[in-house]
């Protein structure tokens, strides 16, 4: 599904290339951050381009998530009866197969912009050799204000390297 495949010419074999159709699962991982969860999950589910599947890996939180949840009906829940060490349920959510080609993964306290999904996949377009993708964001306080960039502001997309770089 939205996959090519193109011989590589250096070692006389087939690489995948994702293709424009490449379908994106996105995962937020959390835990017991609801009013947070509740601003994420409305983000992801307010793309232009919407995501092929949206996944909340929760890591025990401690109130009603079925129900939490059930205001999103297309949300795949994988959720822990108790909670883990933080590191192993983002390890989860990286580790487990996504059901789409490529795979974005989020926390609860991250807020999409509305053309997120869209750009991304604009980016892997252009960069069909790029393995991993990041953005910037900003740094908002418990009020939603933002009160500063996570990088500094580049006036330009920075590409750090291709897929052919890390051979």
């Amino acid at each position: 599904m939205g996959e090519i495949k193109r011989p590589d010419p250096r070692k006389k074999k087939t690489v995948r290339v994702l293709g424009a159709q490449a379908g994106v699962t996105l995962r937020i991982v959390s835990y017991n951050r609801r009013k947070f969860l509740e601003q994420a999950l409305k983000s992801a589910f307010s793309q232009t381009e919407p995501f092929e599947q949206i996944e909340l890996y929760d890591n025990g939180s401690n109130f009603s998530l079925k129900d939490f949840c059930s205001r999103f009906p297309s949300l795949r829940l994988v959720g822990l009866p108790r909670p883990v060490p933080p590191s192993e349920n983002i390890k989860r959510a990286f580790m487990e197969p996504p059901l789409t080609p490529l795979l974005c993964v989020f926390h609860d306290d991250d807020f999409l912009h509305p053309h997120f999904h869209a750009k991304l996949k604009a980016a892997m377009r252009l960069h069909p050799n790029v393995g991993a993708v990041s953005c910037n964001g900003q740094a908002i306080d418990d009020q939603g204000m933002e009160n500063g960039a996570l990088l500094p502001n580049l006036k330009k997309d920075l590409i750090l390297g291709s897929y052919r770089d890390w051979e």
